[in-house]
């Protein structure tokens, strides 16, 4: 249910979702979802995560709602360090130039 709730509102406000917005409410969803993974940790290296392909990056809007309000996965595999895996759309937000025709 929570993951509703901040999907729609992340939908609500996506309209004019920024690359800077995009950036600031990625890193806030992915502390977000990583401390109810692992609760476990001050979550202090939660922001040590980059967006993919963040340099020269050629933004995609749709992606990026995609990714902040998608499934965010918590990997159990390995108790105790327990990790989040964010949507798959979250790897398309900043296509590299190069792959979107050499810009």
């Amino acid at each position: 249910m929570r993951h509703v709730a901040v999907g729609a509102i992340l939908w609500a406000a996506g309209g004019c979702l920024s690359e800077q917005a995009f950036e600031d409410r990625y890193i806030e969803t992915r502390c977000a979802e990583q401390a109810a993974c692992s609760p476990i940790g001050d979550g202090g290296d939660c922001q040590d995560f980059d967006i993919p392909n963040a340099d020269n990056c050629d933004f995609d809007r749709s992606a990026a709602l995609d990714c902040l309000n998608g499934e965010w996965v918590c990997n159990l595999d390995n108790p105790g360090f327990e990790f989040t895996v964010p949507p798959i759309a979250c790897d398309i937000v900043c296509q590299r130039a190069a792959d979107v025709g050499g810009r």
